[in-house]
């Protein structure tokens, strides 16, 4: 039955999604700090909160179908650009977990990296066993980093009231370090624009 639905919203909505898709991807896309071009598709989940996922051993964005459209409906796309760079965040992880197990040494520091590539072989899923928030899914640096990116860049291209919307997990909100990230974050997308 799923499927069949993804079938009928697929052809309906992605003449409509798929070029303000590909917008989004490309107006972020200096931000991302990857040459690699970045791959997407739409998959489907029944859970509406799971807007897309990054493969990491792909490094294809596969956006939930269905929770695009509601975004779409609602008039929130800005929801739809928040999980886009959250998810290209990841892939500029991967790259970097790519490179430096090929010894390339590049800005990252190397002790983040290595935590990274632990986090990637003992991923922690956002939801518990009882299909709740994992709040130890939030904890890894990887989430962290990508959570701060994405949320750092939406604030720096429409300023803080029109992105108040947006989620931030609960055990960011009051994080000295993620707050101190999300601005480091904001300094740099400046330097990139002088």
């Amino acid at each position: 039955m799923i499927k069949e639905e993804f079938k009928r919203v697929y052809d309906e909505y992605n003449p409509i999604f798929a070029p303000m898709i590909n917008k989004m991807i490309h107006d972020n896309y200096k931000y991302f700090q990857i040459s690699e071009t970045i791959k997407w598709e739409f998959g489907y989940d029944e859970d509406l909160s799971i807007m897309g996922t990054c493969d990491r051993n792909t490094n294809i964005i596969r956006l939930n179908i269905f929770s695009v459209k509601k975004a779409y409906e609602d008039n929130n796309l800005m929801d739809v650009e928040y999980i886009i760079i959250h998810e290209a965040r990841h892939i500029f992880q991967h790259i970097k977990i790519r490179e430096y197990k090929s010894r390339i040494i590049g800005e990252v520091d190397t002790n983040l990296i290595e935590k990274w590539i632990y986090e990637n072989e003992n991923y922690i899923k956002a939801l518990d066993q009882d299909g709740k928030e994992n709040p130890n899914y939030f904890k890894q640096d990887s989430e962290l980093d990508a959570y701060a990116f994405s949320y750092a860049l939406m604030k720096y291209k429409y300023g803080p009231n029109k992105i108040k919307d947006l989620y931030i997990p609960e055990v960011y909100k009051t994080d000295r370090e993620y707050n101190d990230i999300v601005n480091d974050f904001i300094a740099f997308f400046k330097d990139i624009d002088t």
